[in-house]
């Protein structure tokens, strides 16, 4: 269940019953993780990243204990998976930017994924 470098991918399924969208891109890719850019286009389920990531694209979250067997079955050494929200936005408020933690950039450079990726975020 791979994709192509910066394809864009739409994601529909329902969680709890209710629609919920995702586009995924995946930015870069490693031999066992990947960095993606997701973007909430319906509905804001909860676990919607999670979930669709993992159920849907077989591409779960690093250290991911809920919805990644691997994290389940071997205790996450960094304590908490990887889902950073470098951009929020909400209509009629505006847009949020916050800085990448040090953890998940040194993560991504222990896995051989370009620290420079970031950049497209």
């Amino acid at each position: 269940r791979s994709s192509e470098l910066n394809e864009k991918r739409e994601v529909i399924g329902e969680i709890d019953g209710k629609f919920a969208q995702t586009n995924i891109t995946l930015l870069a890719q490693s031999a066992s993780h990947f960095l993606a850019k997701c973007e909430l286009v319906r509905s804001g389920r909860k676990h919607q990243i999670r979930r669709h990531c993992a159920e849907i694209l077989g591409l779960p979250l690093h250290g991911d204990r809920e919805y990644n067997e691997h994290a389940r079955a071997q205790e996450a050494q960094e304590g908490a998976f990887f889902l950073h929200a470098r951009s929020l936005g909400m209509d009629g408020v505006g847009r949020f930017v916050a800085p990448v933690p040090r953890p998940f950039l040194a993560t991504l450079e222990k896995v051989s994924i370009a620290v420079e990726s970031w950049v497209e975020i």
